[in-house]
């Protein structure tokens, strides 16, 4: 890392340079800060090499290809502008020494520690390969050495391989050159597959396979001679010499080199002193070893597994989701899929300010700052990224696609994007409109948005929309109408399609200016959760069915099966579970300060809390049987996020901690 030059330029947009980071043939790289405070290494791209039209095109396809790999041992691209003067790109800075220095530093590596390096850069090859590119140009010093595993950087000559057209010269470093490379013949994955033979070589010797020196006859060994690997252990002899097949056929692929490194034992141990431990360390993939290897230069230290310790997770950013076994969280520098039954981790995806939401047809959905992402649920591999607006709000229409509001300054952006491919269906601008609203949970046809003079409902598969004129407190639908309650406290059904009128129906004036009721639709029954009880009308005529009087209603949670609902009635510290047949109430129950029903289902999940002066706060998570309203169990904890299946709940605490407890007992579950 050297300080900034005269001729440095001290910002690259938004990013405050701080220090050079390296420079190579396409341009240099700066460590840099983002408005947020972030991190960033921002490569910046020679102005001779920019000024090609060709390499612009190129540069642009580049950047939308990075975006989409993923992987834990992958450095992912978080911005860019490939239309700037200078082009540029940012990827996450990763504070580490490269595989270079380490080695020039320690020393050759021991066997076992090659073997454990060669199973996370499999990995990583192997998101990229996934994503349909090549790397072209895995070298020692485009591996970063980090405490939690290895990263591949520098995806400044990632291409598809069907791209044809590139910038002049060479693509790659002559020493860790493909023969295909060397020849200018097409290099597809294959060709990485050589480079990673060459990278691990260097790893067991401290030297590069075919030696350094003037370039034509460098190219030549690469493409003609054999490799020497008297200096290399025997029990990576056919680890290496496969990679480096002359052939590109003859050589393995990354999916199967882990398959072969899982099934491979453990090299022997040799008679010779270890090394001292140092800071740098990889932790290998789910493919070498039984346990978690950690190379730290040259010893490698097996961590057996633990048996019966409660599982957590720290460093847990947002809510959990917990889907088809695993359970789905957000950290600070990126999202990681844990099974829900033993908390061990499945996979990792790299990228800061990426927030899960849902799982859709095997897709997992991430927010980010100015992108939405779908993740493959159970390898974390990116499959589709969508550039976003800074701040935005969405949601995942039950079985059906997401629904993206992004709003401006003068208006609201409303896009359906199929949430498979991430291809939006139908993009509408509204004005005056913003992102405060949210369509109902029943919404599964229409998209209803607010705005400041009524509401505009649109088809969800075509965007046909109409309009409502009066200042709207909430909506939601089902297949035959839309249910809008005006400030008026008039509650509207308007036909779904048209937008005609139905009926309407009043609801009792409130003595509070901002009582927001909610609105739900289940069957043939609308009901209105308002601040003096529960209110149900018949959907096809409007003739109100039930009213069950509960004053200082402040929120409610319906039942999944759609037959019960459980209301808070904040002023009287109550919880009042009531049957949606009948408006009966079922059971009720006080507690001793403010409490929110934040899950119902199989067991029924509140919170409380109390805030109190010069004394230590009071908060709680409670289980409670749904039918009867026992208790079954609390855990003094403040819940920042819950997620929950039959027979576990996942809580994020205020620390960010992802504790996984029994849905029955309470107590925690062990690995």
């Amino acid at each position: 890392m050297e300080p900034l030059g005269p001729s440095d330029p001290p910002r690259v947009s938004t990013y405050t340079l701080l220090n050079r980071l390296g420079s190579g043939g396409m341009g240099r790289v700066y460590l840099a800060r983002s408005q947020g405070g972030r991190l960033a290494a921002v490569k910046v791209i020679h102005a001779h090499i920019s000024d090609d039209p060709r390499f612009r095109r190129r540069f642009r396809r580049e950047i939308e290809a990075a975006r989409t790999v993923s992987g834990h041992y992958t450095a992912p691209v978080i911005d860019a502008d490939p239309d700037a003067d200078p082009p540029w790109l940012a990827t996450a800075f990763i504070d580490a020494p490269d595989l270079g220095a380490v080695v020039s530093a320690e020393g050759p590596h021991p066997p076992a520690a090659v073997l454990a390096l060669a199973a996370a850069l499999a990995e990583a090859l192997e998101a990229i390969h996934a994503a349909g590119l090549v790397h072209r140009d895995l070298k020692p010093s485009n591996i970063l050495c980090a405490p939690d595993g290895p990263r591949v950087i520098d995806f400044g000559i990632v291409r598809a391989p069907d791209h044809t057209e590139i910038t002049q010269g060479l693509l790659g470093t002559p020493a860790y050159m493909s023969p295909e490379q060397a020849d200018g013949r097409p290099a597809g994955p294959p060709s990485d597959i050589f480079s990673l033979g060459g990278v691990l070589y260097f790893a067991a010797t401290g030297r590069p396979p075919f030696g350094t020196g003037p370039l034509r006859p460098l190219m030549a060994r690469v493409a003609n001679a054999v490799p020497d690997l008297t200096d290399v252990s025997p029990a990576l002899h056919t680890l290496i010499g496969t990679c480096l097949a002359k052939d590109p056929q003859a050589r393995p692929t990354a999916t199967t080199l882990l398959k072969t490194l899982a099934a491979e034992p453990e090299p022997p141990p040799t008679a010779e002193p270890e090394p001292p431990i140092t800071r740098h360390r990889t932790r290998r993939s789910r493919a070498a070893l039984a346990g978690v290897i950690v190379l730290a230069a040259a010893l490698v230290v097996i961590v057996l597994e633990r048996r019966d310790d409660p599982w957590s997770v720290d460093d847990v950013q947002s809510s959990p989701v917990v889907a088809g076994g695993l359970v789905y969280v957000s950290h600070s520098d990126g999202t990681a899929a844990y099974d829900a039954r033993t908390g061990r981790r499945r996979w990792f995806s790299p990228g800061a300010d990426q927030y899960v939401t849902a799982v859709r047809d095997g897709m997992l959905i991430a927010g980010g700052a100015r992108s939405m992402s779908g993740l493959q649920a159970t390898t974390g591999t990116r499959r589709w990224h969508v550039p976003t607006a800074e701040r935005y709000c969405g949601h995942l229409i039950p079985g059906g696609p997401i629904v993206l509001k992004e709003p401006s300054a003068s208006d609201l952006k409303v896009s359906v994007l199929n949430p498979s491919t991430g291809a939006r269906t139908w993009t509408k601008v509204l004005p005056k409109a913003n992102c405060a609203a949210q369509a109902g949970a029943n919404d599964t046809t229409r998209v209803n948005v607010p705005d400041e003079t009524g509401m505009v409902s649109y088809a969800l598969a075509s965007g046909k929309s109409w309009r409502f004129t009066e200042e709207t407190q909430n909506a939601t639908s089902d297949a035959t109408n839309v249910y809008i309650l005006t400030e008026k406290n008039r509650l509207h059904a308007r036909d779904a399609e048209t937008g005609r009128p139905r009926w309407e129906a009043a609801l009792p004036s409130t003595s509070t200016t901002d009582p927001h009721p909610s609105l739900t639709v289940t069957g043939s029954t609308v009901y209105a959760l308002a601040e003096d009880g529960v209110h149900a009308f018949d959907t096809a005529s409007g003739k109100r069915r039930w009213r069950l009087p509960l004053p200082w209603v402040s929120g409610g949670f319906m039942h999944r099966d759609g037959t019960t609902a459980y209301v808070v009635q904040r002023g009287a510290y109550t919880v009042s579970a009531v049957d949606l047949n009948t408006g009966r109430r079922l059971w009720h129950r006080q507690w001793e300060i403010d409490t929110e029903v934040i899950a119902a289902g199989e067991t029924l999940y509140l919170t409380s809390e109390d805030d109190r002066f010069l004394r230590r706060d009071v908060h709680r998570l409670t289980a409670v049987d749904p039918r009867t309203g026992k208790e079954r169990w609390r855990d003094d904890m403040e819940v920042k996020g819950l997620a929950t299946t039959g027979t576990a709940a996942y809580a994020v605490d205020q620390k960010g901690t992802l504790k996984a407890l029994d849905a029955n007992t309470g107590r925690p579950l062990t690995d």
